[in-house]
């Protein structure tokens, strides 16, 4: 038995079909002038995606997608912007995702394995899967950020502060389904050492059982959320020495949710059926959470008569 996933053998490339998607897209921008010097910069838009039947964009969509965007700035004095967006993107599965390759499942029915080469009998049977899943469709994210940038002082220096949340549904990845084949074991006559011919096997089959395997199949079973905050320093150069200083740092937190079975991150090759063994464990609609923060500091210097810049980067996780 070759373990419990299976394995893949190369195709030609002209046995996977080809994707047929189409994009309309419309755009407006306008921006405003508003009292004692401030302005107001919108932009809106839409998209809309569809993912045709078959391998031609004239064919009736199989699924369509409507993604509209607006981007906001509002600057209400000079040197001070408050910026606000909101969006939603899709993403079609990929061809690998699409059209997976079936799987292969060898089962041993007869190993007869004698000393003389020309005696030695070994019977296999090969059980194809496909794991193609026609249900598939876009994974579909809704982004949303705002925030508010600030000069300072006369040198060019700014800070930024943005704040972000995204959340994707109908994300894709392998979702293993159990499920399992039946192998045929077979009784040998004339199995005689020495006899140079290899034995012969009596039908039928003496027993039956079956075999736990694995299909791997492509399907929209990921959401995820993330959430944080980023601050951007942009520091003013300190002429004497031709360095200026910024300071990026980010606050990220995540959660990851899955439905289906997860057999955690390393997974397994073989089914443990002895009584005495532990079995392997799994999980059921799992969900991860992490957070992080990230703070890159630079140091930049010029070098205007050589030609020159040399940074130094620092980061802290």
């Amino acid at each position: 038995f070759n373990e419990v996933e299976g394995f893949y053998r190369p195709r030609r490339w002209d046995e996977i079909p080809a994707v047929a998607t189409s994009g309309y897209y419309v755009d407006g921008r306008f921006t405003r002038s508003l009292a004692q010097r401030a302005s107001l910069d919108v932009q809106a838009g839409a998209r809309l995606d569809l993912w045709h039947w078959g391998t031609h964009w004239l064919r009736w969509p199989r699924q369509a997608v409507l993604e509209p965007r607006l981007n906001v700035q509002l600057a209400p004095r000079q040197g001070i912007r408050l910026r606000a967006g909101w969006g939603r993107t899709a993403k079609l599965p990929s061809i690998g995702d699409l059209y997976p390759a079936p799987q292969y499942f060898d089962v041993v029915n007869v190993n007869w394995y004698a000393s003389d080469p020309a005696e030695r009998l070994a019977v296999l049977t090969t059980f194809i899967r496909d794991p193609t899943n026609p249900d598939l469709r876009f994974a579909v994210a809704n982004k949303a950020e705002a925030g508010i940038e600030v000069d300072v002082g006369p040198a060019g220096a700014t800070v930024a502060v943005v704040g972000f949340s995204d959340r994707t549904n109908g994300g894709v990845a392998i979702n293993s389904r159990p499920t399992y084949i039946l192998r045929e074991h077979y009784q040998l006559s004339d199995s005689t050492q020495g006899s140079g011919v290899p034995p012969t096997i009596v039908e039928p089959a003496s027993s039956v059982d079956t075999v736990p395997v694995l299909l791997d199949r492509p399907e929209n079973v990921l959401t995820s959320r993330s959430r944080g905050v980023e601050v951007t320093a942009l520091l003013p150069e300190i002429r004497a020495i031709r360095t200026r200083l910024d300071v990026q740092a980010a606050w990220i937190e995540t959660e990851l949710s899955r439905e289906g079975l997860s057999f955690g991150a390393s997974g397994f090759q073989n089914f443990q059926l002895l009584a005495t063994q532990p079995r392997t464990p799994y999980w059921e609609g799992s969900t991860r959470k992490g957070s992080r923060t990230i703070v890159t500091t630079r140091l930049v210097h010029h070098q205007p008569a050589l030609g020159l810049v040399v940074t130094a980067t620092f980061q802290f996780y």
